[in-house]
């Protein structure tokens, strides 16, 4: 099953989790379609898509493995 884990972000100068606004977090099933799921990804967050279609093939790569190891750096608000 595809699942986003909703998370607290802090925005708008918010100090702490109490004033930090909850994200809104889409579930997909395991039965979800690539067209359902780039469908979401291209309508929902198209600067990061964008981003995305402007990397290389090996900054894709470096990104991936980041990902896997938990670098909770390469995360941008």
């Amino acid at each position: 099953m595809y699942t986003l884990i909703p998370r607290m972000r802090k925005r708008d100068g918010a100090r702490d989790a109490k004033s930090a606004k909850l994200i809104v977090v889409k579930k997909f099933s395991s039965a979800s379609t690539w067209t359902e799921l780039i469908g979401h990804y291209q309508s929902e967050h198209p600067k990061t898509c964008r981003d995305l279609e402007r990397m290389t093939p090996s900054q894709v790569a470096e990104m991936k493995q980041r990902m896997v190891a938990g670098d909770r750096s390469m995360h941008r608000g």
